[in-house]
């Protein structure tokens, strides 16, 4: 049996146990929906609300409809949206393995008031893109993209390109990022 206990852990976690005993050849549908409520009486109205499977289908239907119009505002297609949940994940879950290396965050000597001057508040998490030259300008174009997903999904983070183009005309590559963010 569960505990039934609650309070502050480590891991918490939601566990819900319903036992299905199915016979030979039978199959049956399982919806599982989560939700909050400003209440309990409010919670206990959605769960009587999806309990309706018509209504639950046309949760979901709407759900896929949004979803899919979502990618179509910014031009994604359903297997860039993946990547950019996996990616959302990195930025929720920040690992010191994606950070750089001790000795270049020692180096830093200005803070978070240093990023004002480029119109970067400090409060929100950064992902950073160094791109050296326009054979890259592909990821540049799919962080953009992965950034807009985002923003609707209301995972709201400052993008910073920073453009390293020392070979050529630093323009052209600028011109080319800039472009990318009117249309993105």
């Amino acid at each position: 049996p569960l505990s039934g206990s609650e309070g502050s852990v480590l891991d918490p976690v939601v566990a819900i146990r319903c036992r299905i005993t199915l016979e030979p050849h039978q199959s049956i549908t399982l919806d599982f929906v989560s939700g909050v409520g400003a209440s309990i009486g409010a919670a206990m109205g959605l769960i009587e609300r999806y309990q309706d499977r018509h209504i639950a289908d046309r949760a979901f239907d709407l759900a896929g409809t949004h979803s899919n119009i979502t990618l179509c505002q910014i031009n994604a297609t359903e297997s860039g949206s993946h990547l950019y949940r996996r990616l959302a994940g990195a930025i929720l879950y920040a690992s010191a393995a994606l950070r750089a290396d001790g000795a270049v965050l020692r180096q830093n000597q200005r803070g978070q008031s240093g990023l004002w001057g480029y119109s970067i508040s400090g409060d929100l998490p950064i992902l950073l893109l160094k791109i050296a030259s326009s054979t890259h300008i592909e990821l540049a174009r799919q962080l953009i993209q992965c950034h807009a997903y985002w923003r609707l999904k209301g995972l709201v983070v400052d993008l910073v390109i920073w453009n390293e183009d020392h070979v050529g005309y630093r323009q052209v590559l600028q011109d080319q990022i800039m472009g990318l963010i009117a249309t993105g």
